[in-house]
This record gives C-alpha cells, structure tokens and sequence, in this order.
C-alpha cells in the first residue's frame, strides 16, 4: 500500500448509503464536512452524492461514510467467540539444567 488516504471504506459502501462530504467551501462558507447525504452512484473513484439541491461528482478522498449509534461497530458485536483464538502456552519446566 503506498502513502495517501485510504478510501477503501467509501468504495465498499452500498449506494444510497449516508456519507459525509468535505468541502472548501460549505454551507457556512468554512471549509469542513458536511452532511449527511445519499450515495447516489460510484464510477471508480468518483462519487455522486446527492446534495439537498443538487447532485455533484466528488471524488473518493473527499467523501466518508455517516455513522450512526447502531452503525458504529463496538468492541462487544466484534468479539465473536468463533472469531477468538485460544493458544495455551506450555508450562515452564522446573528442571535445572547441569553445566557443561
């Protein structure tokens, strides 16, 4: 993986997904995220995003999904007993060991 923003997340996204989007000049007239808005469509890295008045292109880095309290994931819903692996160490043996 080279240097740069990872939009891995964005282009795993199922469309008509709720993003957040950056721009340089938001609603305010600051630079900042903004949102949420609807995923629309994707044609590789391109994201159309459907704003509250209109549709606009934005590329991958300048979008990122909206989460929600029940789309965060939390440690608990991770921690599947299945997804746990168990190893037991072996126990230290007590014998000395003579010199040579």
């Amino acid at each position: 993986m080279r240097n740069g923003p990872n939009t891995d997340q964005i282009l795993d996204l199922p469309l008509l997904s709720d993003v957040i989007t950056y721009r340089e000049k938001g609603d305010n007239g600051k630079p900042g995220w903004s949102g949420p808005f609807k995923l629309i469509s994707r044609e590789g890295h391109n994201c159309v995003v459907d704003t509250l008045n209109r549709l606009i292109t934005l590329r991958s880095i300048s979008v990122k999904p909206y989460y929600t309290d029940k789309a965060i994931p939390s440690a608990e819903s991770t921690d599947k007993a299945e997804d746990i692996i168990v190893v037991k160490m072996p126990e230290p043996s007590e014998t000395v060991r003579k010199p040579i």
